[in-house]
């Protein structure tokens, strides 16, 4: 965790090719994925920003009930209300066939921001407590978990971080 921004991953290219290099590698199994549509934000997968609307401290918790030596990591803590909601939308994670590319992005995977939808998603779900809880997993701790997506930059400069 560096600086006060997070940027959105094309943003990255021109600020610190490093860290776009870094971040890049994410998608080289799934390439098209940075382009795709987000339709509802007018904007490109590599245009948003990806936060979690789940507390992190409860998805680790249930990770480290099998695997215990997952390491400690700084997590940012961003109030709900610096967000714009014309720039902010709730996406539930697809699921969409690699050999044809990810679709866009439509209103219909999405749920308007607002502190009700925002409250009904900030909770880990069942099923996502037993993925973590399974000692054979090895997907990442954020995988079905709603994403939180917000068009452009945000400024996190009065963020509290909490480590997790």
């Amino acid at each position: 965790m560096r600086g006060t921004t997070l940027w959105p991953l094309a943003s990255l290219a021109d600020i610190d090719s490093d860290v776009h290099a870094s971040h890049l590698r994410k998608y080289q199994d799934r390439p098209a994925l940075p382009e795709r549509p987000v339709e509802p934000l007018d904007c490109t997968w590599a245009e948003c920003v990806f936060l979690c609307p789940v507390d992190p401290q409860q998805l680790v918790s249930a990770a480290r009930t099998v695997h215990p030596n997952l390491p400690a990591r700084d997590w940012f803590v961003i109030d709900a209300d610096l967000l714009e909601a014309e720039r902010t939308v709730l996406f539930k994670p697809d699921r969409w066939d690699p050999a044809t590319g990810p679709p866009p992005v439509t209103t219909k995977e999405c749920e308007l921001f607002t502190p009700r939808t925002l409250a009904a998603a900030s909770t880990a779900t069942n099923a996502t407590l037993t993925r973590l809880t399974d000692a054979s997993n090895r997907m990442p701790l954020f995988v079905d978990v709603i994403d939180v997506l917000h068009r452009g930059p945000i400024d996190v400069t009065a963020a509290q971080t909490l480590t997790a």
